[in-house]
């Protein structure tokens, strides 16, 4: 399955004998794997949690719903088209830390579009109901998050005023501070051994190594072979990674729990 594959839509009497998206959405759905198999080579492109085989099934199944229904929806492909259209007008001039800066303009043009996408994106989503799909919910932050992903990525590519510029429309100025060290409970994941630190506090956290949302309240001891390690957060029963022995998270109580 590639890329160039492509599917004749048939006439579907439900929607109206319009060109329906069925089949297009299972194309689709064949190829986000591949997408993100070539993702894999850049990790930014794709949550973390993406190692996961159960969260991936969600994630390639809400993917390929968005943009699925994304193709078919008026409003969303016009504005995927007016930031398509930003993006090929960009301009550059040399200098700055990347040896190019983008234009000012040009630049602004784009920014626009990308905040009328995320108003579009959840528009699209309201209407179609295809959120229930998504394994991350959508939430105020979750837009936050998407456009200081945009303004992180630019940064390097702009000059000083359009920094502090893009930094007050965005409302992002006061989110960036410097990082202080990640201080709480460090332990092997549950689902690949990585070594994890979940913050002092947390209730759950993500390992980088596998993907995988762990219980990060405190370590837990392997019956078998006595290894602790953070458990997966949403599975009843999974494999030791040090012994491979089949462990069951219900088996641990209060009292079993050991802090690292």
């Amino acid at each position: 399955m590639t890329d160039s594959v492509k599917i004749k839509l048939t006439r579907c009497p439900s929607c109206n004998g319009a060109a329906q998206p069925h089949g297009v959405r299972l194309l689709r759905l064949l190829r986000f794997p591949r997408r993100l198999r070539l993702s894999a080579r850049h990790p930014a492109a794709c949550p973390p949690r993406v190692g996961d085989p159960s969260y991936r099934e969600k994630y390639v199944e809400h993917s390929a719903r968005w943009v699925t229904e994304g193709a078919f929806d008026a409003q969303w492909m016009k504005a995927s088209d007016r930031q398509t259209a930003a993006m090929k007008a960009l301009q550059w001039v040399p200098g700055g830390k990347m040896g190019v800066t983008c234009r000012p303009d040009t630049f602004w043009a784009l920014y626009d579009t990308v905040v009328e996408m995320n108003v579009a994106n959840r528009s699209l989503a309201e209407r179609t109901g295809f959120e229930a799909f998504n394994p991350d919910p959508g939430s105020p932050v979750t837009d936050l998050i998407a456009l200081s992903m945009f303004v992180q990525g630019w940064l390097p590519y702009l000059n000083q005023p359009e920094i502090d510029e893009v930094m007050k429309r965005s409302g992002l100025a006061s989110q960036y501070v410097e990082p202080t060290p990640l201080n709480g409970l460090s332990a092997p994941c549950g689902g690949c051994k990585a070594e994890v630190t979940a913050p002092t506090g947390s209730k759950r956290c993500v390992c980088n190594g596998c993907g995988h949302l762990l219980r990060a309240e405190a370590a837990v001891p392997c019956g078998n072979c006595g290894a602790s390690m953070l458990m997966p957060a949403e599975r009843t029963t999974f494999q030791c990674p040090f012994c491979d022995t089949e462990l069951r998270t219900m088996a641990w109580t209060a009292n079993q729990v050991e802090p690292r």
